[in-house]
């Protein structure tokens, strides 16, 4: 039921900031309104015609001048005067606290705030420029998980219940793993930070971490090693054994030049990958990582006269490709019975034997010979074998 409670050709200014309206009636051309209850609402009627105002905004005095607020800080029109109300009463407690800011409350583009939309521009502007293999995972993932379960919704409307409805889905999926689970959960939280940090968000949707079983990478014994070194043709052993002795990612490896090593000196420089097929120099080519060579590897590495040499290469001489490494790799260690595929064999064994080696009394100059930015990356790597167990609870037994 409406109810007049006021008549007013214009509300007068109250505290911080008034209302106001440009519209006038269609039929009378006039701007007197009435103001009318109808439960908890108001609204701006036309008192001899039945016209309700439809468009508002708010005065404001600053900095020496007045600013016009016509939208909420969702970039929506003030459409109706309760929401007018809503938003000058926050203006006048960011007015207090001196953290108001005309342009939070500027008109947007409702389709640029669309879910699919925003996240497909984050992808243009900042995911596309990552490794061509990153990219590629990241858009199949933006269209085949996140695009169908947020299309359609505000980027601004969604709250932390909204991240749990999409962690509750991902643990359904039994065909995902955990650890797959939790990098599409940092995917999105990522993208959240990203419209927080361009002041699309007031706050970044709380994400609740998946639980991941703390699986230890396998280890492969150097001799066990060797047995499948010795089912691989003689060419590609050189790579191999980088990867084991240097602990290289195998895109690394396949990426050595001849110019990164220094003999003299006997240190190698890592200083890019492939990804994919394509060449990639790392961020750090001014600084690249450094790492002592050891004396075994003199008699698989050869140098060679031009620098631009790729260290390992096919029958073809071109670059030894890190899938067409590890297949072979895969094939030789079932003829040897071994059970382990490339990276465990090289990269993941590599952090064991530093920890056989008493390097982890140190945890710091591991992750260092491991080249990780977090000392958590570095103990997910290590496997602790029975022998240095051993030997660790033979200190706590000495105290006995």
């Amino acid at each position: 039921m409406l109810t007049q409670t006021q008549t007013s050709a214009m509300p007068f200014p109250i505290m911080e900031g008034y209302i106001r309206t440009d519209q006038k009636c269609k039929y009378c051309g006039k701007m007197d309104w009435i103001v009318l209850n109808s439960g908890n609402l108001k609204f701006w009627k036309c008192p001899r015609h039945d016209f309700i105002v439809t468009r508002f905004w708010i005065g404001i005095q600053w900095q020496g001048g007045r600013e016009k607020i016509r939208c909420d800080r969702k970039g929506e029109p003030l459409k109706y005067f309760d929401k007018a109300d809503h938003t000058l009463g926050r203006i006048r407690e960011e007015l207090e606290a001196k953290t108001f800011d005309p342009n939070d409350y500027k008109k947007v583009n409702i389709s640029e705030v669309k879910f699919e939309n925003a996240i497909m521009r984050y992808f243009h502007r900042h995911i596309s420029k990552k490794k061509p293999s990153y990219v590629k995972h990241f858009l199949s993932d933006t269209k085949s998980i996140y695009i169908p379960h947020f299309r359609g919704r505000d980027v601004r409307e969604i709250r932390s219940k909204d991240i749990e409805d999409f962690h509750d889905e991902l643990e359904k999926d039994k065909k995902k793993g955990a650890e797959r689970k939790s990098k599409l959960l940092v995917q999105l939280k990522s993208f959240f930070k990203y419209l927080y940090k361009i002041e699309m968000l007031d706050r970044i949707p709380s994400f609740s971490p998946v639980s991941i079983v703390d699986k230890r990478r396998g280890y492969v014994l150097l001799d066990d090693f060797f047995k499948v070194l010795d089912e691989v043709p003689v060419y590609i052993h050189g790579y191999y054994i980088t990867l084991r002795y240097l602990g290289l990612r195998t895109a690394e490896g396949s990426a050595l030049k001849s110019k990164d090593w220094d003999w003299k000196t006997e240190m190698v420089k890592i200083r890019r990958s492939f990804s994919g097929r394509q060449l990639l120099e790392t961020v750090k080519e001014d600084n690249p990582d450094e790492m002592p060579i050891p004396p075994e590897l003199k008699r698989y590495v050869k140098p060679s006269i031009n620098p631009e040499t790729f260290t390992f290469t096919n029958t073809e001489g071109r670059p030894l490709m890190p899938d067409y490494a590890s297949q072979i790799w895969l094939k030789a260690a079932r003829k040897a019975g071994i059970k382990a595929n490339l990276k465990t064999a090289t990269r993941h064994s590599f952090c064991t034997d530093l920890r056989e080696a008493d390097v982890d009394a140190d945890a710091d100059m591991q992750r260092i010979l491991m080249r990780h930015k977090s000392i958590e990356s570095t103990q997910r790597y290590g496997q602790v074998s029975m022998e240095l167990k051993k030997k660790n609870m033979a200190k706590v037994l000495s105290f006995k």
